[in-house]
């Protein structure tokens, strides 16, 4: 399998999970008892992988923090999509992912760059990582378990015959059935004849090391970009108020800040979930209107709407998801006069986050002639269905009802434009039949119409 591959083997993802959620160093993560995860610090103190949970709390003054599943796949899913951003060809595994970078080499100018492209981004969100290159999936891996580090595609050509046997992915009985036939390294395995392999040997083994040596596909599942958003966030310290739920919800939405670049997308809204002690789950749905795509967007309207919610226990997760996306447009600003962006949707979505969702209303013109049914109310931002516009003198105050007018103003009315004759619905028996005219009155500038089927006089509006 020709191609150059790159490997990262995540050690962090369980603290990484952890601090998210709020643990403080040291930081020590356990699972059903055993300790997985410990930091710089706690291992100063003797804390390691595997000890028991009373063990590390006898080692010093711990604060255990229960390992979460859903934070580390929620990282993991972030951490898949940015590789995702260099390679069409990515797998992510648990804690280890592979992506293919020979065809990437002149999109970024060098592996060197492409290799510390990778290292930051999991550094910064992560933590630390081992990473290895080599020319299959299977040597990539192999060189970053072992730490075998290299940007010479040649030397990872070298080093395949010198992996230890003991590191490769076989069954224990097979490992020791090598090692007794007193084979240590890839290189001594296959000086063998290839009759003899597979005489002496499972097929497996066969298959592995044509795939380890590229003479044989890796077919492997790839990691395809997920059609909508969805991340969890366990607190380690559960929060007492709604407000202070910020700080770990920026955490989130940085994931989600990259999801929506790297699909060149909008968020038009999102729900947050906020899950209490109590088992009871709060529901926040946060309506974007045009869309956002920046962290600021998006955590500002949800610092707006936070104080607003009741909680009725501590929060111990918080979970964000969306599937309601638009294309990302982007604004051509004014050189000489440059602008912050998109000033108008921040100042909406904050209204819409401070007075609710329904608050902001836009009117519309549709295709009915009638003018009581001629606009429309709906969302702000959205366009209507059927939306046409007009050049038609119409008042900016319309009656709910025609109100019908006396003897005596129709005396001291003064016709200044009109008259507009309005047929609409003539097949129904609710269809109008009208003469419009604006007419001063005492110093009043109205809308008024005459029904050409009672011939009586009606006021219908006032202009402003």
């Amino acid at each position: 399998m020709s191609g150059l591959y790159l490997a990262l083997c995540i050690d962090d993802l369980a603290l990484a999970a952890a601090r998210l959620g709020g643990a403080i160093s040291p930081c020590v993560v356990v699972d059903k008892g055993q300790v997985i995860a410990a930091d710089p610090d706690a291992e100063a103190m003797g804390v390691v992988p595997g000890q028991s949970a009373d063990t590390a709390l006898a080692l010093g003054n711990l604060r255990l923090s229960p390992r979460c599943t859903a934070t580390e796949n929620s990282l993991m899913r972030a951490t898949a999509d940015w590789a995702y951003r260099h390679s069409s060809w990515v797998h992510c595994d648990q804690e280890r992912l592979i992506m293919e970078v020979g065809g990437s080499l002149k999109l970024f100018g060098s592996l060197d760059t492409l290799w510390q492209r990778m290292q930051t981004r999991v550094l910064q969100r992560v933590g630390r990582c081992r990473m290895g290159l080599g020319p299959s999936p299977a040597a990539a891996l192999q060189f970053a378990q072992l730490e075998w580090q290299t940007l010479d595609i040649e030397q990872t050509r070298e080093w395949l015959p010198n992996i230890p046997l003991h590191s490769l992915p076989l069954d224990t009985s097979l490992l020791l059935k090598l090692q007794g036939m007193g084979l240590k390294s890839v290189g001594e395995l296959l000086a063998l004849p290839t009759a003899d392999l597979a005489r002496r040997f499972p097929q497996a083994l066969l298959d592995y090391l044509h795939r380890l040596t590229g003479r044989r596909p890796d077919p492997r599942p790839l990691w395809s970009p997920a059609e909508q958003f969805d991340a969890w966030l366990h607190l380690q310290h559960p929060c007492r108020t709604s407000t202070a739920l910020i700080f770990p919800l920026r955490h989130l939405l940085e994931q989600f800040e990259d999801y929506l670049k790297a699909r060149q997308l909008q968020c038009t809204s999102l729900r947050l979930g906020i899950q209490q002690e109590d088992r009871s789950t709060i529901t926040v749905d946060l309506d974007l209107g045009n869309g956002a795509n920046h962290l600021n967007e998006l955590l500002e309207p949800l610092k707006l709407k936070l104080p607003s919610i009741a909680l009725s226990d501590q929060v111990s997760d918080l979970h964000i998801s969306s599937a309601s996306f638009q294309p990302w447009q982007a604004n051509t600003g004014d050189l000489m006069s440059p602008r912050h962006h998109d000033t108008e949707a921040t100042l909406l979505n904050a209204l819409r986050a401070r007075l609710g969702d329904d608050a902001l209303q836009g009117l519309s013109c549709t295709t009915d002639w009638a003018p009581e049914t001629a606009n429309r109310i709906h969302a702000y931002g959205q366009p209507s269905r059927g939306e046409v516009a007009t050049t038609l003198v119409r008042p900016t105050w319309l009656l709910s009802e025609p109100r019908p007018l006396s003897e005596d103003e129709l005396l001291g009315l003064h016709p200044v434009r009109g008259p507009e004759r309005i047929e609409s619905q003539w097949w129904q028996d609710k269809g109008v039949r009208r003469d419009y005219q604006v007419a001063w009155h005492q110093g009043t500038l109205m809308w008024v119409y005459q029904d050409l089927r009672t011939h009586r006089w009606y006021l219908h509006g006032l202009f402003g």
